[in-house]
């Protein structure tokens, strides 16, 4: 079902049930302080600001054309070792033509991966920054694995770790400041009082 408001004399789409994947929390507060109505059959404007909605990350540079985006970065063993993941499906054919069969594989990032299933080298630990949550009065990171689509929101100290991580990681990175811009924003997510 989707969720949306009025505003400005146009309907909008904010998002899909708890999924307010078109706007920023900062974005749909604007929204409602500048005069944002309840669209027939939606929640009113305000109600969406309430704990338990999950709202587009502010990416910088973000054109709102995905509206599904994720910024993949490095992570942490510890952020992914209490988190459910999914196994992982490939569609398997015979070259010459048949049925298919689907293969299914423990994610690579799940803690109980065994590494002997996949290729050699090294596998860094990865993750994407898809979302915010309202939790608490203040804006959790929403985190997803970029192999299994697995989502799962971080508590305030694993975000202080995972803040400070991603600012060492990325120091001498070129493009530095893009990520460093991110960490910033998930640290404010949790010093923000909603």
């Amino acid at each position: 079902m989707g969720e949306y408001i009025k505003f400005q004399d146009e309907r909008l789409k904010v998002g899909t049930c708890e999924d307010l994947y078109y706007v920023t929390y900062d974005q749909l507060l604007e929204m409602v302080q500048n005069g944002a109505e309840q669209a027939p059959h939606n929640l009113p404007p305000a109600d969406y600001l309430a704990n338990g909605f999950r709202y587009r990350f502010p990416f910088p540079n973000d054109d709102g054309t995905d509206f599904d985006k994720g910024v993949i970065l490095y992570a942490p063993p510890d952020l992914l070792r209490d988190n459910e993941h999914e196994r992982v499906c490939k569609s398997l054919a015979p070259k010459g033509g048949g049925y298919n069969i689907n293969a299914f594989i423990t994610c690579p990032m799940s803690p109980d991966a065994d590494p002997k299933q996949f290729s050699v080298g090294p596998h860094p630990r990865v993750v994407e920054v898809v979302q915010q949550k309202a939790v608490d009065n203040c804006l959790w990171l929403v985190l997803r694995c970029p192999y299994c689509g697995a989502k799962w929101r971080i508590p305030p100290d694993a975000a202080t770790e995972f803040v400070e991580y991603i600012r060492q990681k990325y120091a001498q990175d070129h493009s530095a400041h893009y990520y460093l811009t991110i960490a910033d924003r998930i640290e404010a997510g949790y010093t923000t009082s909603l």
